[in-house]
């Protein structure tokens, strides 16, 4: 039996209100790591040097997991644009995608501090699958209701957000394989490929709907 249109839990003001609070303070607390020891003796010019360059891999990991937090958020904000009614199944994957937004600083930290255990790669990546997953649900989920919104996602819309969630699923397994055989973190660097992937994207979704 499908869930009726209009079986709202909250309202879709709530919802984004909520979404965009956890994810203002998730994508904040990225950069408490980006600091120096607290005991760390720098006294000239080459020891500040040398400790900033001691966290070049926090560094590139607080880059990485600020930008595809960006993207995940810029996907909801589209999506939710034209949502009228939710469902108590939208609600529920948006809550759930929003714990893995707020476990994102910890594993941003946990690859930051320990690039060379593979264990930190695969939780970093792990999470990256999941937060994937569930957008890939909440778009399909908006998509098969059109009822929910005042205007409907695109076919194209819907299948170009299912390719970007598709490639970075590919992306974070790609990340842990490279770290089978170089240091973990430097997997990391396969996640730069969401920049090529972003306007690939776009354009299929344009062709897409002139097509339709």
């Amino acid at each position: 039996m499908t869930e009726p249109a209009h079986s709202t839990s909250k309202s879709p003001h709530r919802i984004e209100a909520l979404t965009d609070g956890i994810y203002a303070v998730a994508m904040t607390l990225l950069v408490i790591e980006l600091k120096f020891p607290e005991h760390a003796a720098i006294h000239t010019a080459g020891d500040l040097a040398q400790a900033m360059a001691d966290l070049a891999p926090k560094f590139f990991s607080w880059v990485i997991s600020f930008m595809v937090l960006a993207l995940f958020w810029l996907a909801h904000h589209r999506m939710f644009a034209d949502l009228r009614h939710t469902t108590g199944r939208l609600v529920g994957l948006n809550i759930f995608q929003l714990a893995l937004v707020s476990f994102m600083p910890f594993c941003s930290a946990l690859i930051g501090n320990y690039g060379g255990a593979q264990l930190a790669q695969i939780v970093y990546s792990s999470n990256m699958v999941l937060l994937a997953l569930f957008s890939w649900l909440m778009a399909r989920h908006v998509y098969r209701h059109p009822e929910l919104s005042s205007r409907p996602m695109s076919r194209g819309g819907y299948w170009g957000s299912q390719v970007r969630n598709g490639a970075l699923i590919l992306i974070s397994f790609t990340a842990v394989g490279i770290g089978f055989f170089t240091m973990p973190a430097i997997g990391n660097i396969a996640y730069a490929l969401m920049a090529i992937v972003m306007p690939l994207s776009r354009r299929f979704e344009k062709r897409f709907d002139r097509a339709a």
